[in-house]
């Protein structure tokens, strides 16, 4: 078609400057389509906005542990109670199992919020059989009077090593354990065996049910079980009362008399008035 063009015009047309060239074709790049929008981002690829949705809140704080039930703590503290008392007397645990009958534990606690595990139990060792009580401080309040003698353990139920560091006191304000004779062996082979000691030459006459077995006081080192009775006889006129206490470990007897008054006379009571005593 554009090689036609001269010929048309120089036919139809009589001025040259009409029959100028006609301009270049414009190119394929110029005529070309302009390029499709580009798609949009999907909605999980858009930027945020302040619209967007807001992130969850925070989980709430974690809820404190439920404190330990009564028993759950007999449950733990007993063993240890066991171990302790063990260590104590320089026996086993199968010595204290084989020695002690244990009654029901019980967990004490104050208005403060100390606790201790309370245990009553029965010793035997041969013939003899006795009762004993001991406790052990297994929480210490943070708020209570006994706080501040007991820094960093506080607040908390205590572990064996702790417990076992805190210091005995028969006051029932923190451990007490029972020294008690496990391997001890007894000299007499029965109790009407060991009354018939007591009297020793005196004549006087003991009453068995009158007798209680004892522990050694504090102050006796050699952890023995003790015989202890009163008795009385007739010296002419008077009576006489005897107080006598058998060691039934060594055999050792210890006794002492008083005048009790005379025979037929019952003894007379102190007056209100006048100071006890010891």
């Amino acid at each position: 078609m554009r090689s036609l063009y001269p010929l048309v015009c120089a036919t139809f047309l009589t001025s040259a400057a009409a029959c100028a060239p006609l301009p270049a074709p414009p190119s394929v790049a110029t005529i070309a389509s302009p390029a499709p929008p580009a798609p949009s981002a999907p909605p999980s690829a858009r930027e945020p906005t302040s619209s967007s949705t807001p992130a969850p809140a925070s989980a709430s704080p974690t809820a404190a542990a439920p404190e330990p039930t009564d028993a759950e703590l007999i449950e733990k503290y007993t063993p240890i109670w066991r171990a302790l008392l063990a260590r104590k007397n320089g026996v086993t645990v199968a010595d204290v199992d084989r020695g002690v009958s244990v009654a029901t534990p019980t967990i004490r606690h104050d208005a403060d919020a100390n606790a201790w595990l309370v245990v009553s139990y029965t010793f035997s060792l041969d013939w003899v059989s006795m009762p004993a009580r001991d406790q052990l401080f297994v929480r210490i309040s943070s708020r209570g009077p006994l706080a501040a003698f007991f820094a960093g353990k506080t607040g908390r139920w205590l572990s064996e090593a702790e417990v076992e560091g805190l210091p005995e006191s028969r006051l029932g304000l923190t451990n007490a354990l029972t020294s008690l004779p496990f391997a001890k062996q007894l000299k007499f082979a029965s109790r009407a065996d060991a009354i018939k000691e007591l009297p020793g030459t005196t004549g006087a006459t003991v009453d068995d049910a009158m007798a209680r077995i004892l522990l050694a006081r504090p102050e006796d080192a050699s952890n023995d079980l003790y015989l202890e009775a009163k008795g009385g006889f007739v010296r002419g006129s008077k009576t006489d009362c005897l107080w006598a206490r058998l060691d039934l470990v060594t055999g050792k007897i210890e006794r002492s008399q008083s005048y009790c008054g005379p025979v037929s006379a019952a003894r007379p009571s102190a007056p209100a008035s006048s100071p006890a005593r010891h």
